[in-house]
């Protein structure tokens, strides 16, 4: 949903329909348990920047590399990927909790979007398949150099945990440029990596506190495996990313 062209965070809608529904029952029930404290609110400006690389290898057993043999043979094939997504613009998010112990985070309605820029570099001789070039005789080059795209976009942002179980929020890109690639496919294997879904660990006092700034930081070493139509690929990856807020007011 929009409002002014303005796309709105489902979360924030949804924590404000509870709470107008709360609101309801109080008034109907005379106003029971109206002294009770108000949520506090925390209002950060959010920083991001991330570091991703990652080697994937494929094989798949059944290929044919000369068009003359008459038995299937292994070929193996590699991908290289790096990432790198940095803001552009900042945004203020918002953290709270409702009067019903639901976890609340998003961006607010009152500053404009964040805008990142994700830039993806690859390399290697998988093609967009996820398989060897050469695996059925491919005249190809063995080794490719794709260079790099990127795209500029938001970002999601919402609640990790549930009912009165808050553990802290999760971020992730709106769009990257994975569908730009003519050529140069990584291995099944990188998908499953997926490093762009950070899960950021922090306590609702922290998040609705008076520091006047948060940073997380962590480096994390990725490992997966595939198998997809016989196709068998492996991939091996480093994340280093820092998430900072730094307070602000609602209207900032």
């Amino acid at each position: 949903m929009t409002l002014l062209g303005r796309r709105l965070n489902p979360c924030l809608l949804v924590a404000a329909v509870i709470g107008l529904a709360f609101a309801v029952v109080l008034i109907g029930s005379g106003g029971a348990g109206a002294s009770a404290p108000a949520k506090p609110t925390g209002y950060w400006k959010l920083f991001v920047k991330l570091e991703v690389t990652s080697t994937g290898t494929a094989t798949n057993p059944r290929c044919y590399p000369d068009p003359e043999q008459v038995a299937p043979s292994p070929v193996s094939g590699t991908a290289t990927q790096k990432i790198v997504w940095k803001t552009t613009r900042p945004t203020t998010v918002e953290f709270h909790e409702t009067p019903g112990g639901i976890p609340v985070a998003g961006e607010t309605n009152y500053t404009p979007a964040f805008r990142g820029k994700l830039t993806e570099t690859r390399s290697g001789d998988l093609d967009l398949g996820g398989e060897p070039r050469g695996c059925y005789g491919s005249s190809q080059p063995p080794k490719t150099d794709c260079g790099s795209r990127s795209a500029l976009g938001g970002i999601y942002v919402n609640p990790l945990g549930g009912i009165r179980s808050w553990k802290g929020f999760r971020i992730e890109p709106e769009q990257t440029p994975g569908e730009r690639w003519q050529s140069c496919g990584l291995a099944g294997a990188q998908f499953k990596l997926d490093p762009l879904d950070l899960e950021i660990t922090a306590s609702r006092g922290k998040l609705t506190g008076k520091a006047p700034k948060l940073v997380f930081s962590k480096t994390k070493q990725l490992k997966a495996a595939d198998t997809n139509e016989g196709v068998k690929s492996s991939a091996t990856g480093t994340l280093k990313y820092t998430v900072t807020l730094i307070r602000a007011s609602s209207s900032s």
